[in-house]
């Protein structure tokens, strides 16, 4: 029986309007430079996202490296997030991957045939899985174990042997899509790089943010005029009944388009079944890096940003 999971948060996104659009697409490329350039700099220094002493990532890159590019303080607290989310993940990553490395083995590789080439033997990966399965019974971390003996399998048929450690087949992940948290800034009223606000009896929200202009040239006055952005009833629903978090920043990959995403929220009340089937759209039909049911084929065109709404996601029992 699998115990109890914490709750995870969720956000959904609401597309900027065309207006700042430009905007918001040269803050997002100036900041991917700056977060890419920080994981490849910290990169050999990655079992140490593998410690944490704080819950923000960006106090562990700061206190290890000034910013590649400055372009003011809290901006560069919110890369410098981003950036130590990634290393972070990447270096539980590498613990995980530690658990396979001793179960790694050529009966896991089909040899080369006259027909066929050297593949994956499924059963026997899923026999080795089968054993890690009854050492933990996080079926997230089953997931991921999952993950890595494929791309330790993959490692192999592309050069002949498993990798002996983790970076070996890692290459540095760097972002090919923009994406700026605003969990380094001084919160939605006082923030030095973006200012937000919900306004939950006229079901919208409001929101500035820094940017530089066409020349490259920072604003000093940014924070007004906010753009208005409804807010859909589940959105509204769920953040009355949950506290809500900084937004992030992000650029949708396929269409160009970027969203904001609404504040995530830990929600406290009951209602599962409203927020898993809210949390199925965000997933597979309003976008999370995906294409919705309407994208087609806009070949590189810009589309008119819509509203997606923002609820907290669950952890069943």
């Amino acid at each position: 029986m699998r115990g109890k999971r914490a709750p995870q948060s969720l956000s959904y996104p609401i597309r900027l309007p065309d207006g700042v659009r430009a905007d918001a697409l040269r803050l997002l490329d100036v900041s991917r430079e700056v977060i890419n350039a920080t994981v490849v700099a910290l990169w050999d220094r990655l079992d140490q996202f593998g410690e944490r002493e704080t819950r923000y990532a960006y106090k562990q890159v700061t206190a290890m490296m000034d910013a590649p590019a400055f372009y003011g303080d809290r901006l560069w607290r919110c890369q410098a997030e981003q950036a130590g989310r990634i290393l972070r993940g990447q270096a539980e990553r590498k613990k995980r991957f530690a658990l396979i490395l001793s179960i790694l083995q050529q009966g896991m590789i089909l040899p080369k045939t006259e027909k066929k080439p050297a593949l994956k033997d499924r059963q026997a990966i899923k026999a080795a899985l089968a054993s890690l399965r009854e050492e933990t019974s996080d079926e997230g971390s089953v997931v991921e174990l999952q993950s890595l003996i494929e791309q330790s399998c993959n490692f192999y048929l592309k050069n002949g042997s498993f990798p002996s450690y983790y970076e070996e087949m890692q290459p540095v992940p760097v972002q090919k899509s923009g994406i700026l948290p605003y969990a380094g800034d001084d919160g939605a009223e006082h923030g030095q790089a973006y200012r937000f606000r919900v306004d939950l009896e006229g079901r919208c929200c409001y929101f500035a943010f820094r940017f530089p202009d066409s020349q490259g040239v920072w604003a000093k006055a940014w924070t007004e005029p906010q753009v208005r952005l409804p807010l859909p009833d589940p959105v509204v629903e769920h953040l009355q009944a949950g506290q809500s978090l900084a937004p992030t920043l992000r650029e949708e990959a396929f269409s160009r388009r970027h969203a904001l995403r609404c504040p995530r929220s830990h929600h406290r009340g009951s209602r599962h079944s409203t927020a898993r089937s809210a949390a199925g759209a965000a997933r597979f039909g309003l976008g999370l890096g995906g294409k919705d049911a309407g994208d087609g084929d806009h070949r590189g065109s810009l589309r008119q940003p819509t509203l997606s709404p923002v609820v907290p996601g669950y952890r069943g029992l």
